[in-house]
């Protein structure tokens, strides 16, 4: 049902109104699956662009819970005296590890 949905509409990566909505309408199940298969003592790191963690975050505070959130980390992936040129457009900076546990055990 869901490959029938994405065919029918545009790719995710379009940039229309209901992009957000496509991107999380193709996760939810893919996260949920994920946590039936993990362990009880399980986790999960996910790396994703500071753009979107705010999403993410939402999407797995209601497939793990907040009480199953654990950490985020920010990774620098590009430093500064790269990135600060004159011709330099801006380049991203930060990618953030959400880090969430299957159960409040992993805690």
């Amino acid at each position: 049902m869901l490959q029938e949905w994405v065919q029918e509409n545009k790719p995710v990566d379009g940039e229309d109104l209901t992009r957000h909505d496509k991107w999380l309408s193709m996760m939810m199940p893919r996260l949920k699956l994920l946590k039936e298969l993990m362990r009880d003592d399980g986790v999960i790191f996910i790396s994703i662009d500071e753009n979107e963690a705010h999403h993410l975050r939402m999407l797995l505070n209601e497939i793990f819970g907040e009480d199953n959130y654990l950490a985020t980390f920010f990774i620098q992936v590009w430093y500064a005296e790269k990135t600060l040129t004159e011709d330099a457009d801006f380049h991203k900076q930060i990618e953030v590890v959400l880090v969430f546990g299957k159960s409040a055990s992993t805690q």
